[in-house]
C-alpha cells in the first residue's frame, strides 16, 4: 500500500480545466486503485458537488491547515503537515510542486498541462508569464518525473524549457464517468427544456476567449444558408472576448442562431453533448482540449482544429 500526496489547491477550489482534470485523475485512481491512501494537500476548500464526491471515499483524507496558519502555508508550514502525514510520493498536479516540498526526500512528479502563455503571451501580463516560467521551471527541476498530458504539451517542455525528452512521460488525461453513459431521450428533452435548448443545435463547450476562436464559429454559421443552418449553442464562461462575440452576432442578426447557455449542473453536461447534432471546437491552442474527448464519449460528432494537441484528442 502506498500513501500518495497531491498538491490539490486547484484540485478542490478549481472548476474548469485544471480542477476537472484532477479530480478526475483522482476519482479514477480511487476506483481501480483502492488499496492506496490518497491525501490532498491544499490551503483552502471550495464546498460543492463536485468536492463532496471526493470526501466520501475512505481512501481520501484532505490535509489543511488552520485558518491562522494559512499564509505561507504551501511555502513552508506545509512540511508540519508532511511530517504528521509521511507519504511514498508527491504529485505537483498542475504545474507545481510546492516550496514546502521541493527539499523532502520523497520522490516527486508534477503534470504539466499546457503553457499557453507563452502561445499567446500577449493575454498575460509580464508578470504573470514570469510567474509561471519560474513555477515550471523549479518544479520540472526538482521533479523525479515529469508528465505531460500531451505528446503536443511534451515538445513544448522541450522546445521552450530545454527539458531531456526521456525525463518526460505523455500520459493522456481521462473525463468524468458520467459522459460515458448513455442517457434516455426523455431525460435529455427534460434538460433541453430546463435550459431553453433549440431541438437541434450545434454545441460549443469552453471558455469565450480568443485563444477558443468561438468567433470563427459564428462566421461560419453566417455563410451558411438559414435553411440549412443549426443553431449554435455556447456553454462557457465569458471573458472580454464575448462582447466582440456577441457584437459580431448583433451586427449580423445571427441573434436567434445563437444561444449562450448557463448551465448550472454538471450532471445536465453530459445530457447537453448528447442532444447537439455536432460538437465544434475551433480553439487555435490547447494542451489537450477535454471537451473534444467528452464530445467523443458521449458519441457526438466533432469538428476541431488541427493544431497543437487537438489531433491527438481527435484520433486525427
Amino acid at each position: 500500500m502506498l500513501r500518495i500526496g497531491f498538491d490539490a489547491k486547484r484540485l478542490l477550489n478549481n472548476f474548469t480545466g485544471f480542477g476537472n482534470y484532477s479530480r478526475t485523475l483522482i476519482a479514477d485512481l480511487v476506483t481501480h486503485h483502492p488499496e492506496h491512501d490518497y491525501l490532498l494537500f491544499t490551503p483552502d476548500i471550495t464546498d460543492t458537488v463536485e468536492t463532496q464526491r471526493l470526501f466520501e471515499s475512505p481512501s481520501i483524507k484532505v490535509v489543511s491547515p488552520p485558518r491562522h496558519r494559512k499564509f505561507f502555508w504551501r511555502s513552508f508550514g506545509m512540511r508540519i503537515d508532511l511530517n504528521r502525514y509521511p507519504i511514498n510520493l508527491f504529485h505537483g498536479l498542475t504545474h507545481e510542486i510546492p516550496n514546502a516540498v521541493t527539499s523532502l526526500k520523497i520522490p516527486k512528479i508534477v503534470t504539466i498541462c499546457d503553457v499557453v502563455y507563452k502561445h499567446f503571451p500577449h493575454s498575460y501580463p509580464a508578470s504573470i508569464r514570469g510567474k509561471k516560467d519560474r513555477a515550471i521551471s523549479m518544479a520540472c527541476a526538482h521533479a523525479d518525473g515529469i508528465i505531460a498530458i500531451s505528446e503536443s504539451t511534451k515538445q513544448d517542455l522541450i522546445n521552450f524549457f530545454s527539458i531531456d525528452p526521456d525525463r518526460i512521460s505523455v500520459i493522456y488525461p481521462s473525463c468524468d464517468e458520467r459522459f460515458r453513459k448513455t442517457y434516455s431521450r426523455k431525460s435529455i428533452d427534460s434538460v433541453k427544456n430546463r435550459y431553453n435548448l433549440p431541438e437541434t443545435y450545434t454545441l460549443y463547450v469552453g471558455s469565450v476567449t480568443e485563444r477558443k476562436n468561438l468567433l470563427v464559429a459564428c462566421q461560419a454559421l453566417r455563410r451558411i444558408p438559414e435553411k440549412n443552418r443549426s443553431p449554435l449553442v455556447v456553454v462557457g464562461k465569458n471573458s472580454g472576448y464575448s462582447e466582440i462575440v456577441v457584437s459580431y452576432i448583433a451586427k449580423h442578426h445571427l441573434e436567434q442562431w445563437v444561444t449562450f447557455a448557463q448551465v448550472t449542473s454538471n450532471d445536465d453536461l453530459p445530457l447537453v453533448y448528447q442532444g447537439a447534432e455536432l460538437f465544434v471546437y475551433p480553439s487555435l491552442y490547447e494542451g489537450f482540449g477535454i471537451p473534444v474527448l467528452e464530445a467523443l464519449c458521449c458519441g457526438v460528432p466533432v469538428v476541431t482544429s488541427s493544431v497543437s494537441s487537438l489531433p491527438e484528442v481527435a484520433g486525427a
